[in-house]
């Protein structure tokens, strides 16, 4: 059956779930304009909107939508909504850490011997410990603070539910916090 933008959009979305590409296009035509003004308006960036209107429908693509229980519309007004807020708190995550990161590495003399040496058993000392963590803990550590995910992208990033992600974070810097104070003390 061809595809054409006169279908309803759930006799499209129908269509999507069978793998008919063409009914996703017309999907893509009918809404993309509306997904990519609502992530402009969150995002304030066009370039990181064009982004997210790409991944809202390969999201569309991938979903269960259920369109008896509301518009398509809206469905891709929540899944726009909350993929740009994930984002903005993903950059805020990152400015955030960054912050911290540059604020504890503030050695007033660059050129003291004793301030660098101690910085580099700091760091070996911390990378030590991130290695003794269980793969999935280190994973979900690495990508909160070294790549700014929030815990809801690393959920969806990883296909892992979001209560799991939260459990290995936290005993992730429970086991680390714990390794680090063995080390010092």
């Amino acid at each position: 059956m061809e595809c054409n933008g006169k279908l309803p959009d759930s006799e499209l979305f129908a269509l999507c779930k069978r793998g008919q590409q063409r009914a996703l296009g017309d999907l893509y035509h009918r809404y993309r304009v509306y997904v990519f003004h609502l992530s402009c308006r969150i995002l304030h960036n066009p370039t990181e909107a064009e982004d997210l209107t790409q991944e809202v429908f390969l999201a569309l693509w991938r979903s269960n939508f259920d369109p008896r229980r509301g518009s398509l519309k809206g469905y891709l007004t929540v899944l726009t909504r909350s993929r740009a807020i994930d984002r903005l708190r993903a950059r805020g995550t990152a400015t955030k850490f960054m912050e911290r990161f540059q604020q504890t590495l503030v050695i007033e003399d660059c050129t003291n011997t004793l301030n660098d040496a101690m910085l580099e058993e700091s760091c070996c000392t911390v990378r030590h410990a991130l290695t003794q963590l269980p793969v999935r803990q280190r994973q979900v550590l690495e990508m909160a603070y070294f790549g700014g995910f929030s815990q809801a992208k690393i959920a969806v990033t990883t296909q892992t539910p979001l209560g799991t992600v939260k459990s290995w974070t936290r005993q992730g810097l429970s086991t680390l916090r714990q390794h680090l104070a063995a080390q010092v003390g």
